[in-house]
């Protein structure tokens, strides 16, 4: 906590005004990184049966309140800090969001878990971090949660991704081939006068990466496609010149 809040303190001194993080022993996890989709590109796919059978982590069991009371331990510590600093924190949704892993509770995975998140700590500096994903991996109504956590300016990040699936058995999807309607996010972050970043996350990997590791997700031309996209979508909401006062 306190390294993290010295982090906050230099940010502010920096003029860096935005963090985005996770909570959890266990990041981003995936059963596989090398998934077919379109035009054979490669993509990361997550199957919890094919997790049924691994073993717990170092920590053992850790239920899912002690994982909340832990978070509201660490938010309640360095909200004040990020207030003096002005730095906004975005937590990002647990990824898969399923209640479990490996025996790790898992709470950020809903859409009461993130009201939960913001009364907390009643402040625009305990936000979230909208990761279009995750939240089609919940099976959540996406523009609703949008507008909800939005209006009511808690929304301090965005990844935009999209799968196609559930959070039990997903696969991603390049930005124009999931099962979100990407056009009604962009529409609801502009109907919240949403500002802040917007990051093309996760993206297939195309031809050409074959001979680096197969960590599909940050691939060069895979980026190029998202942002072209978003861009697209961004001109089609708010016409042209300024495109929009998102930032990429």
């Amino acid at each position: 906590i306190e390294n993290f809040c010295k982090t906050l303190r230099n940010m502010g001194k920096a003029g860096i005004r935005r963090i985005t993080f996770n909570f959890t022993p266990l990041l981003t996890t995936r059963t596989s990184f090398s998934t077919r989709t379109r035009g054979d590109a490669l993509v990361s796919s997550f199957d919890i049966d094919l997790m049924k059978d691994a073993p717990l982590t170092e920590y053992g069991v850790v239920p899912e309140e002690r994982i909340w009371d832990n978070w509201t331990y660490f938010i309640k510590k360095v909200i004040p800090v990020a207030e003096e600093a002005d730095v906004l924190i975005a937590l990002h949704p647990d990824d898969p969001p399923v209640p479990s892993l490996r025996g790790i509770g898992r709470p950020f995975r809903s859409f009461e878990a993130f009201k939960r998140v913001i009364e907390t700590v009643d402040s625009e500096y305990n936000g979230i971090s909208f990761c279009i994903g995750c939240w089609s991996e919940m099976g959540e109504d996406i523009p609703k949660a949008i507008r909800y956590f939005g209006k009511r300016k808690r929304i301090n990040f965005v990844h935009f991704r999209d799968v196609r699936g559930t959070a039990t058995k997903f696969a991603e999807t390049f930005h124009d081939d999931g099962q979100t309607d990407m056009l009604a996010a962009i529409r609801a972050l502009k109907e919240v006068d949403y500002d802040g970043p917007v990051r093309p996350d996760h993206q297939p990997m195309t031809e050409g990466y074959e001979n680096l590791p197969p960590q599909s997700g940050y691939r060069l031309l895979g980026k190029f496609f998202g942002i072209a996209y978003m861009k697209g979508l961004m001109e089609a909401v708010y016409g042209k010149r300024p495109i929009s006062p998102l930032r990429l």
